[in-house]
């Protein structure tokens, strides 16, 4: 997957000129304040090199938290547990940066404060090669689909608060050259969809599982077992059917919605199948 970078925009060369006019007749008649919108200049933290008001903080020049809430997009803490030892911020938790800047994961395995480049939530369709999801999100590449990405949220491995019920921390955050870069996100929870046909998933290269009786879930499509196969996983089986525990063995069942399907139709949630 890629990662978030900092994109800024350039001025035309007329307005270099003019500023370094500016700051030309400031340096003769006294200090002159080019009053510089926050996150604008890039900047290095041992110089500090910012104009009056701004700090140095991930690269660049930005407002500080503690100035009355001058910032455009400050950063919101998701949870209160304390930052790993050494860690320069905390993707799980966005603690640890600059007003106005995200926590991340680098293209070096190292997390980072960086501006955010999107607004895309939870289970959303997103751009891996720009990571446009929220502060918080990790824009994953999925295994199917043409640069197919979702926004997963960042966890800490071994702590299940952050996620939700029904998803554990254990998805692994891959580099671009494919190893681990040690962060965990939470896997997806359940997502309303149609399992029977397999559709109404956010993009179509995505199909609808039946999780259980009671929940489904858009995912990548798996192996394509016949009815009455054996199965281990949900997206083992073709469309319209499920991989439920059915009697004493789990296997691909044929999913229904009355006994106009089948006259076996059973299930005690959204979920029907052929008995």
């Amino acid at each position: 997957m890629s990662f978030p970078r900092l994109k800024r925009p350039r001025p035309a060369r007329a307005a270099w000129a003019g500023l370094f006019l500016v700051l030309l007749v400031g340096a003769q008649g006294g200090c002159y304040d080019p009053n510089v919108p926050s996150g604008y200049l890039k900047c290095t933290p041992s110089s500090n090199a910012c104009p009056e008001g701004l700090t140095c903080s991930g690269g660049v020049c930005v407002t500080p938290a503690s100035d009355g809430g001058m910032c455009t997009k400050p950063t919101v803490l998701l949870c209160q547990l304390a930052a790993p030892p050494g860690a320069v911020c905390d993707p799980a938790c966005q603690s640890g940066c600059g007003c106005g800047l995200a926590c991340s994961v680098s293209t070096a395995g190292t997390v980072q404060c960086t501006a955010p480049l999107g607004a895309k939530a939870l289970g959303q369709v997103c751009s891996p090669a720009i990571d446009d999801c929220q502060p918080g999100f990790a824009c994953l590449k999925e295994a199917c689909g043409k640069d197919l990405g979702r926004c997963y949220r960042y966890c800490r491995e071994g702590d299940n608060t952050i996620c939700g019920a029904q998803s554990g921390c254990r998805t692994p955050v891959e580099l671009p050259n494919g190893t681990d870069s040690k962060q965990r996100v939470c896997d997806l929870e359940a997502q309303p969809c149609d399992a029977a046909t397999g559709t109404g998933c956010p993009d179509p290269a995505l199909k609808c599982y039946a999780v259980n009786t009671t929940s489904t879930v858009c995912d990548c499509p798996g192996t394509t077992k016949a009815e009455g196969a054996d199965c281990a996983a949900y997206n083992e089986c073709a469309t319209g059917l499920a991989c439920l525990a059915v009697g004493n063995k789990t296997r691909c069942v044929r999913l229904c919605r009355s006994t106009a399907d089948c006259a076996s139709c059973a299930g005690v949630g959204p979920v029907k199948f052929c008995s």
